[in-house]
């Protein structure tokens, strides 16, 4: 890709790769030191994210090594959702993430995990974008910028803001499948060389494979529009360069970099039969999300969030106004970076395979503004592409902002790889200096907020974790999670984690059992619909007993359990009351609440 002399050119500051990846990882240790800064004081307990997500995900993380060890299906689960259990491929259940970091759980936490691979995603991505850079020939300064700027991209950043951990790994096993096929491609198209060996070709090809498997098993909806933007940039390439993108392409499918497909369908295979399957576990019924609701507003491409750093109160007000969830508000490009691309385009715009890329880059702004566009907030009648795009298989839960990644991706390609020509054409150290000058420009314009939303767990927790009181009372018996709400019970799987899911709950916090996919089946599905505390503020004692012992009736809890301090929860004295009065008197610690359901309860009788 970009200009194919740059491909096979090395600097001779390549000597020393290992001094060179040494740099890219310690410049993208940058961007983390600002998120992390206040984590750092004490990465056991102070966790990135301002909701329930994080609780959710350290929940995932865990799940995998735990269900591999006791003989279970990974992807499935009946801890959560009792007896009905949770399809977790159908859910952000990062498979992948769990694989390889799990079992940290067992050493430290489930906090402690959960930053390690916030962390671990967000250097992977700056240090793998500079790794390409640089078998692409761009120098290490401009490499290493461009990989600390692409780390900094607000599709990275704001998923963080929920601890959408899914969201930043996913890209990372994808920036690593272009690194290897950026290997790839040039040892097969070195001049005067005879070809790699079958072997090496094997390797890398099985490599590649992984790669994209991992980010099958990180996110379902981040691969299906890999496929899909894929897909799009092969038919450009097509139509810009099509000789020299059907050569490469048929110097691939001729070796054994095939092998690539078919270890990616292999490893894809056992998830994809779950997540298709139905039997017991129940499947969504229609899209989790309205198609028009999380999309690029026009007016988001230049105005900073709230997760920037330079944001001010009158950006807040504009981005207020598109009405999104600051972390899926991600089409934030900037003004230096729009300015930087759009001169990159004009000085790349000669060679063939520049002008496939910044293609692509319109082509998925296009796709990321949704089916509508939306300006400020308004919904226009204006159809885009998109509205024939999400009709396609996985597209109809795809988040179109969320596309922003892969604009991002091909700008600081773009842009890094055009510096590089410029620097070549003229004074090396005036224009070394001022192409550095405006990365640091670039990356002051994404650099999140020193501000980062973070949450400490609460110490009340501890009474129901291992060695805590009231664990022995919970421990192997099926609990009721008393909550705010559906959506708060996230923040509950963070000490389930840690109970090492010792203690299966009826809750659920999954998306197939949203109100967008299955309300007409919720009565009967939902973990505690009946039981969320804030409905019960105004409640009258005999319809408050009448519905706990119809909820008992029809989940059969063993426990009922109300964690203070935790997900914004409060105990209504009606419902305390209407607890004692069919379960007998709580145990307490610490303001944590314990209730015993008695077997008569079960049974139906308050007799």
């Amino acid at each position: 890709m970009a200009y194919e002399r740059a491909v096979s050119t090395r600097s001779p500051d390549l000597t020393r790769p290992l001094l060179f990846f040494a740099a890219a990882l310690g410049g993208s240790l940058v961007p983390v030191a600002v998120v992390f800064h206040h984590v750092m004081l004490s990465p056991g307990s102070i966790y990135i994210g301002k909701n329930q997500d994080s609780g959710q995900f350290m929940w995932y993380l865990g799940w995998f090594w735990h269900a591999v060890a006791h003989g279970l299906n990974p992807f499935l689960t009946n801890a959560m959702n009792a007896p009905f259990g949770v399809n977790l491929m159908r859910n952000t259940s990062i498979a992948a993430e769990g694989a390889l970091f799990g079992w940290l759980m067992y050493l430290t936490n489930a906090v402690a995990t959960f930053n390690f691979v916030v962390a671990f995603t967000m250097v992977g991505i700056g240090t793998l974008t500079a790794l390409i850079l640089r078998r692409l020939g761009v120098r290490a300064a401009i490499a290493i910028l461009s990989g600390i700027l692409l780390e900094c991209a607000p599709p990275i950043i704001n998923q963080l803001v929920d601890g959408h951990i899914n969201l930043v790994s996913a890209p990372m096993f994808l920036l690593l499948a272009l690194y290897l096929a950026v290997i790839a491609i040039q040892a097969e198209s070195k001049q005067d060389t005879p070809p790699p060996p079958a072997w090496r070709r094997l390797v890398l090809g099985v490599s590649i494979g992984c790669a994209l498997a991992m980010e099958f098993y990180s996110s379902s909806e981040a691969f299906a529009t890999t496929v899909l933007m894929a897909a799009g940039f092969i038919v450009l390439s097509l139509l810009f360069n099509p000789k020299p993108t059907l050569l490469a392409v048929r110097r691939v499918l001729s070796t054994a970099y095939i092998s690539a497909g078919f270890v990616l369908v292999i490893l894809a295979l056992p998830g994809l039969a779950v997540f298709f399957s139905g039997a017991d576990w129940t499947p969504v019924t229609g899209p989790l999300m309205p198609s028009d609701h999380f999309v690029t507003d026009v007016a988001q491409l230049l105005t900073p969030t709230r997760a920037q750093f330079l944001h001010t109160s009158l950006t807040n007000r504009i981005t207020s106004r598109t009405k999104l969830n600051l972390a899926e508000t991600d089409g934030y490009l900037g003004i230096a970076l729009v300015l930087c691309a759009l001169w990159a385009s004009v000085r790349l715009w000669s060679k063939r395979s520049a002008r496939a890329l910044i293609a692509f880059i319109f082509c998925a702004i296009v796709l990321s503004l949704g089916p509508r566009l939306h300006i400020l907030g308004v919904t226009t009648h204006i159809v885009l592409p998109w509205a024939v795009i999400n009709r396609l298989p996985m597209m109809d839960n795809a988040f179109p902002s969320r596309l922003m990644i892969y604009v991002d991706l091909a700008s600081v390609l773009l842009i890094a790889l055009a510096f590089e020509t410029f620097i070549r054409s003229g004074r090396v150290v005036w224009r070394t200096m001022s192409s550095l000058a405006l990365l640091l420009i670039t990356i002051a314009a994404w650099l999140p907020t020193p501000r980062f939303p973070t949450q400490t767990v609460p110490s009340s927790v501890i009474a129901v974790e291992p060695g805590g009181s009231l664990y022995p009372l919970l421990n192997g018996h099926v609990t009721t999670v008393l909550t705010q709400g559906y959506w708060t019970f996230g923040v509950d799987m963070q000490f389930l984690a840690e109970d090492h899911y010792t203690v299966p709950v009826n809750n659920v916090y999954a998306f197939p059992y949203t109100h967008y996919a299955m309300s007409g089946s919720l009565a009967r599905k939902a973990a505690n619909q009946l039981l969320f505390t804030a409905g019960y503020t105004s409640a009258h004692k005999s319809s408050t007993e009448q519905a706990l012992m119809q909820y008992i009736k029809t989940r059969q809890p063993q426990r009922f359990l109300y964690v203070s301090n935790v997900g914004g929860a409060t105990m209504p004295s009606v419902l305390y009351d209407a607890l004692t009065a069919v379960c007998g008197a709580p145990a307490v610690q610490s303001g944590d609440m314990v209730w015993t359901v008695p077997n008569r309860a079960r049974l139906g009788s308050l007799q």
